[in-house]
Order: C-alpha cells, then sequence, then structure tokens
C-alpha cells in the first residue's frame, strides 16, 4: 500500500492465482492472495504509462498456484516479470555446453532477452556463416536444493536442429560455486528432465539421468540411463514440465502426466525394461552400478537451461565440424532461428526438504 499502513484495506478475497491494483481511499494498494502475486502486481503496474490525471489500476487471474498435488508448497521461481535476467535468481556465467569452431556461445541481445513475461533462449545462423547460441542460465551460485517438485512452462521450436533442454546438476562438480554444502564427492550426477532431438522430421523430448566424473583421469563414470522414453512435441505451444525428486524416485512430467520414472531406492542392477509409452508407463529402471550407491543422487543440485543446435558443416576434408549431441540426429544444414520461450520457474517443496537461496 501507497499511503497510511492499514492491512484492513486489502482485498482478503483473492485466491493465490489473483492480484488487483485499486486506489482506496487516497491509498494505492496493491493486492495479492499471495506473495508471488503482490509482487507480479507490483511489477506490471510500474510497466504501465501513467497519466497525469490518474494511475492504472486492474485486476487479473494468473496461473500461478501456491501448493499442489501430496503436500508440495512454493518456495522459489520466476515468473520473469521484470525486463533483464535477475542476476539474484539466475547466471549466465560458467556455461555448462561449450561451443565449437562454427558454434559460439554467448551472451547478446539476440540469444538472451528476458522481456514481455517471458525468458527467451534464441539459436541463429549470423550473417558471417556462424551458429549463435545463448550460455547456459542456470542456479549453481543463486539457488541450490534438495527433493521437491520443479515445474516450468515453455514453447519448443520444431525446428530441425534445435536442442534446447532442462537440466540439473549437483554441486559437487563445482563446490566452490554452490551456496549449499557440497558432499565433496567425487563425482556429480545429472538429470535431464528433457532434451530436444529431432529425426525424421519429428520432434521428441527425452528424459535421462547420469553419473559423470569431476576428476580428468577418471573420465566418465559409465552413464546411468540411456534414453529411457521419447515423447513427441505436438507443437509450438506452451506445454508444462515437471521434475518431481524424492529420496528414492525420480519422475518427469508433461502436461502433467508422467512420461519416465527411475527407482533411487536401491543399488543399481543394471536390469532395463523397455518402456511402454507414456500411457500408463511406470517401470522402475536401475543402470548399471558405478559403485556409488546411490549417494550423489541425495546432494543439492541446481537448475540449467541452454538453447544449443545440433549443426554439422562439412569441414573440407571430407568430414563434419560443428556440434552433434547425438550421431542419430538429422542434421539441418539450412537453419536459420529457433526460440526456446520460458514462461515461469517454480520450485515446491515439502516440509523438510532443503533450499538455500541467495
Amino acid at each position: 500500500m501507497v499511503g497510511k499502513t492499514n492491512r484492513s484495506e486489502s482485498d482478503k478475497s483473492l485466491k493465490d492465482s489473483d492480484l488487483k491494483v485499486s486506489i482506496v481511499g487516497e491509498k494505492l494498494v496493491f493486492d495479492g492472495g499471495h506473495d508471488v502475486t503482490v509482487d507480479l502486481a507490483v511489477k506490471k503496474f510500474l510497466k504501465l504509462s501513467q497519466s497525469a490525471r490518474g494511475v492504472a489500476t486492474f485486476s487479473e487471474t494468473t496461473d500461478f498456484t501456491s501448493t499442489i498435488a501430496d503436500g508440495y508448497s512454493y518456495v522459489w521461481g520466476d515468473e520473469f516479470e521484470v525486463d533483464g535476467l535477475d542476476k539474484n535468481k539466475w547466471s549466465d556465467q560458467n556455461t555448462k555446453m561449450t561451443g565449437g569452431e562454427v558454434l559460439k556461445v554467448g551472451s547478446n541481445a539476440n540469444t538472451l532477452s528476458v522481456k514481455n513475461g517471458a525468458m527467451k533462449l534464441t539459436a541463429y545462423k549470423g550473417t558471417d556463416g556462424n551458429y549463435y547460441v545463448p550460455p547456459s542460465v542456470h542456479t549453481q551460485s543463486t539457488m541450490n536444493f534438495k527433493h521437491g517438485y520443479v515445474e516450468m512452462k515453455a514453447k519448443l521450436s520444431l525446428e530441425v536442429g534445435s536442442f534446447a533442454s532442462f537440466w540439473t546438476r549437483s554441486i559437487s562438480d563445482s563446490p566452490e560455486a554452490a551456496i549449499a554444502p557440497s558432499m565433496q564427492l567425487d563425482h556429480f550426477f545429472e538429470v535431464d528432465m528433457f532434451e530436444v532431438f529431432q529425426k525424421n522430421g519429428r520432434q521428441s523430448i527425452g528424459g535421462n539421468i547420469l553419473i559423470n566424473s569431476n576428476t580428468p583421469s577418471k573420465n566418465w563414470y559409465p552413464t546411468a540411463m540411456p534414453y529411457t522414453q521419447q515423447l513427441v512435441v505436438p507443437d509450438e505451444e506452451y506445454h508444462t514440465f515437471g521434475y518431481e525428486w524424492t529420496p528414492t524416485e525420480i519422475k518427469l512430467y508433461f502436461d502433467g502426466r508422467m512420461y519416465a520414472r527411475f527407482d533411487m531406492s536401491s543399488p543399481w542392477t543394471g536390469k532395463r525394461t523397455a518402456g511402454k509409452g507414456i500411457s500408463g508407463w511406470d517401470q522402475e529402471l536401475r543402470p548399471d552400478n558405478t559403485g556409488t550407491n546411490l549417494v550423489s543422487f541425495q546432494e543439492h543440485q541446481y537448475l540449467i537451461f541452454n538453447h544449443h543446435l545440433h549443426i554439422a558443416v562439412d569441414d573440407g576434408k571430407g568430414g563434419k565440424k560443428g556440434f552433434l549431441a547425438s550421431t542419430s540426429v538429422t542434421e539441418n544444414t539450412g537453419f536459420s532461428k529457433a526460440d526456446y520461450v520460458i514462461d515461469y520457474v517454480r520450485l515446491y517443496q515439502k516440509s523438510g526438504q532443503s533450499v538455500y537461496k541467495k
């Protein structure tokens, strides 16, 4: 409220998702059913042009919810309502995916922007013949969490070559950059909530878990799991992507439906059964035992977003140069531009689950 402080002027009938800016007497009142929607009311108000005769008032119902099924409550997130990357929540330094001779990684107005209520990660071909992609946007030094449910809403490009991803790493990959206490392991785990692959004109997302060594002399630990289940993305509209992590399992969701599940309740046995598709799919998939007894999957982790490219260009010597995350993807030598647009990111947790915030 602007003016004499008196909470009785607030609208107590508002739901979590509601926000409102009004004039009560001589006071300007910012209302919302939750701290997040109050904050959104202020940010939306500041974006509006105010006239000399008065100020803009409005009310709105958003898609925000403070609680979800199974007792999860909102603890952290970003609705991207402030223009520019919020450095208290995100970093675009220390990128997690590198480039190459023709694939350039860097943050500029064309590759990374936050405006109009969304974060846009753009990959494009420059007039110089090189390909440009944004760096990783991550929470390594701003937010680390242990267990919970993460949800994000995004549009993916159907352009062949677009390699969008939503993933995490545990903090032992670089403990000096983290804000949570590290377990000081010689390896770290990774969860790919999704990576996008194009083949034969279809865009699919795939979930993955794996363990990496952070000791160069040891190279990589065995990959924990090849792609568990691929799911075709139907269009370039907004969809929700969820990641639920508990001490005993990891579940991945697309538009509220589980499309992959990993059993973390006991050491891996190396046994695997084929996925059955999104309908009724609930496999207990246990990959090769690395000797870690899954301990790294109980360490704090951080969120990462990337929009890379599957790009292959003739090197003039009968080979290819560029970036191919998988030899099975379809090459696109005519690539021009693709956008990965993120509307919101939200972390929900239960009592006793841990989060460190900057």
